[in-house]
């Protein structure tokens, strides 16, 4: 769990970040070189069960796009249901992400700082766990969020859950990290550990809810 409780600020009118205003918003806002043609195959097959969806990728640059585009087009999916977020400064990237409905994550590198600004848009993140660390952050971060329903094992199970998710209410997300706790915790743990080593005392573990000892 990443130690960020920042909220952002409400996004603009969706036509402000060239959305379509009945469009499902299908938020992609990790970077290309994360996208596998697994992850892709996954994305395009849930277009093609949602007409009405469209997928928001960042971009990843003019030649990146066209060919995420053509690569499109070579699963039936035109092009214009790819809209590319450009470059812009953070905090306008932070705002923007709240237009979305719904945010897919990629395997096996997941989204990790993404993720985490997803949720903290209020943006709800499906997700598939992998084996290793890259593959289980979002997993983290989502059982952390209390929205354990949103992480899957299989890319079938992923794709039939972003259906059913566009078809019904998505899960609220609720602000769950307290930067001001965990850093009160963590100066009460270093402080801890000083006060064992000026007592002479060997390294323990310790836990946040311990007392001192």
């Amino acid at each position: 769990m990443l130690p960020t409780g920042r909220q952002h600020p409400a996004p603009r009118p969706r036509a402000a970040y060239g959305l379509p205003d009945g469009a499902l918003v299908l938020l992609a806002a990790n970077p290309v070189y994360k996208i596998t043609p697994a992850v892709f195959d996954a994305w395009m097959q849930i277009l093609h069960r949602l007409p009405d969806a469209i997928l928001w990728q960042l971009s990843g640059g003019d030649q990146a796009d066209a060919q995420l585009q053509a690569q499109a087009a070579q699963r039936g999916i035109s092009a214009d249901r790819i809209i590319f977020m450009h470059a812009t400064d953070m905090a306008s990237h932070w705002q923007r992400l709240g237009a979305a409905d719904l945010a897919l994550d990629s395997w096996p590198c997941n989204g990790h700082t993404t993720t985490s600004d997803a949720l903290a848009a209020g943006v709800p993140v499906l997700t598939l766990k992998g084996n290793g660390f890259a593959g289980r952050v979002a997993a983290s971060l989502l059982q952390a969020a209390g929205l354990p329903e949103l992480v899957c094992e299989t890319a079938t199970d992923y794709i039939d859950k972003a259906c059913r998710l566009a078809a019904g209410p998505r899960p609220t997300v609720s602000p769950w990290i307290d930067s001001g706790r965990f850093a009160r915790d963590l100066e009460s743990l270093y402080l801890r550990m000083w006060d064992r080593a000026v007592a002479g005392l060997p390294p323990l573990p310790i836990a946040a809810d311990q007392p001192a000892a």
